[in-house]
């Protein structure tokens, strides 16, 4: 009789130590998927970084380019303010 209940009690033991051996196994898998995962946020932040400082260095650009854009235009106009003023001045008076 006492063989019968060892037996159990040791495939009790072998049954727990396959649970504890699998719990260890699914722990690892979860660590090994929260590294992925840890891994792949950083991934996105340093190229959303990037693409952040991209976008800030075109916005100044179209900036530049803006201000540029209007110095010429207003380069333009006193140009032809220069034109009408020496035209009117090259003119002769009305009689």
């Amino acid at each position: 009789m006492m063989a019968v209940s060892s037996g159990g009690e040791q495939q009790q033991r072998q049954w727990l130590r396959r649970k504890a051996a699998e719990l260890v196994e699914q722990r690892v898998a979860y660590q090994h998927r929260a590294f992925q995962i840890e891994r792949q946020r950083f991934k996105w932040l340093r190229f959303s970084s990037n693409k952040e400082r991209e976008m800030e260095r075109m916005k100044l650009d179209n900036e530049r380019l803006r201000l540029e854009n209007d110095r010429m235009l207003l380069l333009l106009r006193q140009k032809e303010l220069e034109l009408v003023h020496t035209a009117a001045e090259r003119s002769p008076p009305p009689p």
